[in-house]
């Protein structure tokens, strides 16, 4: 991975929330900020300016594929709208350029198969990131299911409820979500689950949805319906259930998660209330199973890379989930380590949502989702 300069050379595409990442970046000790990209330079300077990216000043690009042939990267952020994600991943395989893209990896089988093939052709990794794996309490309870506090886990649940209809303004790409009928944009339920139950990939699902109860500017009903609600069953056999919803009023943006084992139970709070674990191991003076708040087994259970950058962490998004995201990111390319979460996982995460689709056009028939290991 060292170059000339001894660090990884980083270049990001799209100033909307990925430049966020920028800080991240220029601060990892194993890499530097070497480019950024959108189509107009205004924008690039005022998100520079924004997270206050000083010396070394990164090299500002109007055009991705110049940006790609320059020279200048080694590894490529991409934080473009969804439907560019594939294409821009794929330029920057093919220049051997290591790729960090924002989720879900693509909507559309047939760009999830380009993919999968740029990957195997390429000398470079790719990853997607997932910030929602990294969340405090989701990595806190991964170590206690890894030490067997919940004994084997046969059930998962996740829900992201979000209106955002509000947002179509400042965030026109979510039209495209609209657009298609099913849980297409669901990595950040699906995701989280995955990485409390080892990994074990959803095989086949049923979704069906709620109706559509909502126009667009244009006073035409959405075609993906108000409410989404997808059970799957894993290729291990074990049961998932996610619901989603982005544009009932009063759903102010929140994840919840349930991890159910043989021996206990996670939930996550809805809004203010705090996680909480129960478990045969977790008894009162009595001997009585009884609920406890995640955050009194953080001292054991939090990994490392939370614990040593916490206080950096709490400065950036989501939780500070963004930040040890990054880092985890650039330690392992900087390593050469498999990456956390890499194209299998990626579209293990994104093809249930395009196989959503596909069911609740079929009023919630059943549909197996493909193994992409096994393509080509």
């Amino acid at each position: 991975m060292v170059n000339a300069s001894g660090k990884i050379r980083v270049g990001i595409v799209g100033m909307g929330r990925t430049a966020a990442f920028m800080r991240p970046v220029a601060a990892h000790p194993h890499a530097t900020l070497a480019a950024v990209c959108d189509l107009r330079e205004d924008i690039c300077r005022t998100a520079l300016n924004r997270y206050g990216i000083e010396a070394p000043q990164p090299a500002i690009y109007t055009d991705y594929e110049t940006m790609l042939q320059a020279g200048v990267l080694d590894a490529v952020i991409i934080g473009t709208p969804v439907y560019a994600h594939v294409p821009q991943s794929i330029q920057a395989l093919e220049e051997n350029i290591h790729v960090f893209s924002e989720v879900p990896a693509t909507w559309s089988l047939d760009e999830a198969k380009a993919l999968v093939r740029a990957c195997r052709a390429s000398r470079a990794t790719y990853m997607m990131g997932e910030n929602s794996c990294y969340d405090r309490s989701i990595m806190t309870v991964r170590s206690m299911i890894e030490d067997g506090v919940f004994g084997y886990i046969h059930y998962a649940e996740g829900e992201y409820i979000h209106e955002c209809l509000s947002l179509l303004k400042t965030t026109p790409w979510r039209e495209a979500l609209y657009a298609q009928n099913g849980l297409v944009y669901t990595t950040h339920e699906i995701g989280p689950i995955m990485s409390l139950i080892g990994w074990d990939r959803i095989a086949r699902l049923s979704a069906i949805g709620s109706g559509s109860h909502f126009t667009d500017k244009n006073g035409q009903p959405y075609a993906q319906e108000t409410r989404l609600v997808m059970q799957a069953q894993t290729a291990q056999g074990r049961l998932v259930r996610v619901c989603q919803d982005f544009q009932s009023p009063g759903t102010h943006s929140h994840h919840r998660y349930v991890a159910q084992g043989v021996k206990g139970r996670f939930e996550s709070g809805y809004r203010d209330f705090p996680a909480q674990v129960m478990a045969t191991s977790i008894q009162d003076e009595k001997g009585s199973l009884v609920w406890k708040n995640l955050s009194e087994f953080e001292a054991n259970y939090l990994p490392d890379i939370w614990k040593r950058s916490e206080a950096e962490a709490k400065k950036h998004g989501h939780g500070g989930s963004d930040y040890v995201l990054i880092n985890d990111y650039l330690d392992a390319l900087w390593a050469e380590k498999p990456l956390p979460i890499d194209v299998w996982k990626a579209l293990d995460m994104s093809l249930p949502g395009i196989l959503s689709v596909a069911s609740v056009r079929q009023q919630g028939a059943w549909v197996d989702v493909p193994d992409p290991r096994t393509w080509y």
